[in-house]
């Protein structure tokens, strides 16, 4: 079990390490400095990020349930563990779409764009 254990957080360590590091490196010139419209992306995208990754895990984790259900066989209690994997995959996909719903509801609603981080000062124009 221990081993199995260590090489689905290797494989999950490498997946990590491909889709999220750097691929290359450029040499940099001489840009301007980083202006609030650049946070407003920066966090924008973190969040865009974030949504993905929650929708990525529940994918994951429902054809980890799904093989641990098929290959419980006549054990109970294995089967009763993939049934409850299964059942909390479902539930995180269910609470991501949601937020997404809620969030596009509410925005509809009071005529806002809730899928766009804004900072907005005095000083700026919004």
């Amino acid at each position: 079990m221990r081993k199995n254990k260590s090489k689905l957080f290797s494989v999950f360590s490498y997946f990590f390490w491909v889709f999220f590091t750097a691929t290359s490196a450029h040499a940099q010139s001489a840009q301007p400095p980083a202006t609030l419209s650049d946070l407003n992306t920066v966090i924008t995208s973190i969040l865009a990020g974030a949504l993905g990754v929650v929708g990525l895990i529940s994918f994951a984790m429902l054809l980890f349930g799904g093989f641990k259900y098929m290959s419980a066989g006549s054990d109970k209690g294995a089967t009763e563990v993939a049934k409850n994997t299964l059942t909390y995959a479902i539930a995180g996909l269910v609470i991501a779409a949601s937020a997404i719903a809620i969030l596009t509801l509410i925005g509809t609603f009071f005529g806002v764009n809730l899928g766009i981080f804004d900072i907005c000062i005095e000083t700026s124009t919004c």
